[in-house]
């Protein structure tokens, strides 16, 4: 059995009707790649790019996104964004010294 022939059935299982006539209406059962370069470093490496766009992946993941981001975390090392540190460390009176960046290797863009 292939991977959309068991998310249809686990859609069956659960009774998710909506999710199933999305998957088995999608005309793409695999996820695409294509390439850019990464102009920025030395020798121009390609950087390969992941998308499940107009897959039926694509209605799964939209499905659980809408499901999960209802859920609240509460988790102290939580940031929505680099401001609410820079607010945080503000309020707290935080003497900053050093800081760091990280540097992302391998994305992926759904």
């Amino acid at each position: 059995k292939t991977v959309k022939a068991k998310a249809i059935q686990l859609c069956n299982n659960l009774e998710l009707e909506h999710l199933k006539k999305l998957i088995t209406a999608s005309k793409k059962d695999q996820l695409d790649m294509f390439f850019t370069a990464k102009t920025h470093k030395q020798g121009c490496p390609f950087r390969v790019i992941v998308t499940e766009k107009g897959s039926w992946q694509a209605n799964v993941s939209q499905f659980l996104l809408r499901h999960l981001s209802t859920l609240r975390l509460n988790d102290p090392f939580l940031l929505s964004n680099s401001d609410d540190l820079v607010l945080y460390l503000q309020q707290n009176n935080a003497a900053v010294r050093y800081g760091f960046s990280l540097d992302v290797e391998d994305l992926f863009y759904p």
